[in-house]
């Protein structure tokens, strides 16, 4: 599959004009269009009543102009969903934010002075409701299917599991997590759309993935995003650090195989992202995930 940031372009013409210059000599069958990124921005003209209150919805191209577009120019179109990563959404629903057990207060990931962000919490009602009504869309249209990412929960500290209650810091947490996917997973299903599960490879490695419950999810595609800026030179985890001081195509392999093991179970799709990564290079990451025996890659 090949990237396309549909956020990026004013009008339909463009959106035609980028496709069809892109090289579909290279075995692309699909193109993915981010239509709520990380932060909670929407990048098509939603009628989620919800989005358009909260200020979410940022473009106004149609989901069936996007679609449109994609197939004239001879590709299969994929939804880019982030979920629960939503900065925008909790500001003004308090009801789908994390809040305080002492005073119901919404809570942020950092203080204010730094920058503090809310979060959509995968414990509301309200959360899942406002991300199934987007999902609906998105069945409803002329999607192949659609790939949800940033199934996540924040970087908590003990101090804010200590404020957040049981619920939030329970052993069985993951179950919100797991819940969330398989209620896309079964709307997206019933429009006769496939779903993906993006996870990152950097996350998998510093198990920050409580949603990697094989047993318990009803998804079976899982998009390992390969992110060399998250990368960066090296990552830390569970007290050992692993240098990524290669070539991008010797980062993206030990990457993998640090997690592959991790994946086993799952149809894989291997993405890389990040990075100014060449031609050649990609080439050569290209031959590494056949290597491993994946066989799909964006």
């Amino acid at each position: 599959a090949a990237s396309l940031k549909a956020s990026d372009l004013e009008n339909i013409e463009k959106l035609n004009g980028a496709l069809q210059n892109i090289n579909k000599n290279v075995g692309y069958e699909y193109i993915s269009v981010p239509l709520k990124v990380s932060g909670g921005d929407i990048c098509y003209a939603s009628a989620v009543p919800e989005a358009q209150l909260c200020g979410a919805v940022k473009y106004s191209l149609t989901l069936s102009e996007i679609t449109s577009a994609v197939r004239a120019a001879g590709f299969k179109p994929i939804a880019e969903v982030s979920l629960l990563r939503d900065n925008i959404a909790p500001l003004t629903y308090p009801d789908m934010a994390y809040t305080t057990s002492d005073d119901g207060s919404r809570w942020i990931d950092n203080s204010a002075e730094s920058g503090g962000k809310h979060w959509i919490s995968p414990f509301t009602d309200k959360a899942v409701t406002y991300l199934t009504n987007i999902i609906d869309e998105i069945a409803a249209a002329d999607f192949d299917g659609a790939m949800c990412s940033d199934v996540v929960f924040p970087p908590f500290r003990e101090s804010d599991l200590a404020v957040l209650g049981e619920e939030v810091s329970g052993e069985e947490n993951y179950l919100a997590l797991t819940s969330l996917v398989n209620t896309m997973y079964s709307r997206l299903l019933n429009g006769g759309k496939i779903m993906m599960l993006e996870v990152s490879g950097v996350d998998l490695l510093q198990e920050n993935y409580d949603v990697m419950q094989p047993m318990l999810l009803d998804v079976n595609t899982v998009v390992l995003n390969v992110d060399l800026d998250a990368m960066g030179n090296s990552v830390s985890a569970g007290g050992t650090v692993y240098e990524f001081a290669g070539t991008a195509s010797e980062n993206v392999s030990k990457l993998i195989g640090l997690v592959q093991y991790k994946l086993e179970g799952y149809n894989v799709v291997v993405r890389i992202s990040g990075g100014n990564t060449d031609v050649n290079e990609l080439i050569k990451a290209k031959d590494v995930i056949n290597d491993y025996g994946y066989t799909s890659f964006m």
